[in-house]
């Protein structure tokens, strides 16, 4: 960010992320975000004072991971997350009635920004905001950093016309529903491209790409057995001594580059989503990351 957000200490930052994202980590289309990186450049621009207040909004699944126990209170920054750091988030509208095979939204996301617009952001708090979105997903979305922030109207952050006086005179019905986790997304819009196949060839297209998802779920699943089974063999044959939260992050990141270097990425298999959070959970036990970086080279040779 503090490369090319040309921000001054007078000014109220807002910033939305919708993506992929997994323990300790959210997702660009080449690379990965760590939560330690994130941090230490929420920080750089506090002290180099590029921003007055700060509000993030983060969709992707475990996206608590990218703050809890790490964001300091005290650098004017909110942040709020669609999920806690240990759940997927969760798609929405995932069963049109219509030939589209894809969730049209995610709850989080689709949540405040209808709050937004359906309320007056002049009066409207983001402590508001969250409230309300909170109770309407399955997820467990979050609060994290400077809470006096919450105290403040949402025009601080969005402002323009109020959204009050541009609303269309008739809407459907926006009611949050037919949701799945994001980590199923991709496997329930398959099984809906091949239950609506209209011909033998699009359904034998769906069929294969549907096998092909599954296989590599199964894959990553036998991957993350084995690597279970040698963290498991290492607690015990050694005596472990727990690790504190930034400790257990730098363990993370030593364990997933290796994991992304050898095995697989998100971008490419958004199937390790789910597991990513396994190796959180060994570096907080206190596995030793090289003996989990040694299960890595041997199991994706």
């Amino acid at each position: 960010m503090h490369c090319c957000l040309h921000s001054t200490m007078e000014d109220e930052v807002f910033v939305f992320y919708s993506d992929h994202g997994s323990s300790n980590l959210i997702c660009f289309p080449e690379e990965d975000l760590y939560s330690k990186d994130l941090i230490a450049t929420l920080k750089r621009m506090h002290d180099n004072r590029q921003y007055k207040r700060m509000l993030l909004l983060i969709e992707a699944c475990y996206s608590g991971s990218m703050f809890e126990d790490i964001l300091p209170e005290d650098i004017d920054v909110l942040a709020l997350t669609a999920a806690n750091s240990k759940e997927s988030s969760y798609g929405t509208f995932c069963e049109p009635k219509d030939d589209l095979d894809t969730c049209l939204a995610d709850e989080f996301s689709y949540g405040w920004m209808i709050a937004a617009t359906d309320n007056d952001v002049r009066t409207f708090t983001v402590e508001d905001l969250y409230n309300t979105v909170k109770d309407q997903i399955l997820s467990h979305a979050m609060m994290y950093g400077d809470k006096k922030i919450a105290s403040l109207p949402l025009e601080q952050f969005i402002s323009g016309e109020n959204v009050q006086n541009s609303r269309p005179a008739f809407r459907k019905s926006r009611e949050i529903k037919d949701s799945v986790k994001s980590t199923e997304a991709h496997i329930v819009s398959m099984r809906k491209r091949l239950s609506i196949a209209s011909s033998g060839e699009e359904k034998r297209l769906a069929e294969i790409e549907l096998e092909r998802m599954l296989h590599r779920k199964a894959v990553v699943q036998k991957t993350f057995d084995y690597l279970e089974e040698r963290a498991a063999q290492y607690e015990v044959n050694n005596l472990l001594v727990p690790r504190t939260r930034d400790e257990a992050v730098d363990c993370f990141i030593e364990i997933h580059k290796s994991f992304r270097n050898h095995c697989f990425t998100i971008q490419k298999t958004p199937e390790v989503i789910e597991h990513l959070v396994k190796f959180d959970d060994m570096c907080t036990r206190g596995v030793d990351p090289k003996a989990i970086v040694r299960a890595i080279e041997t199991v994706c040779a």
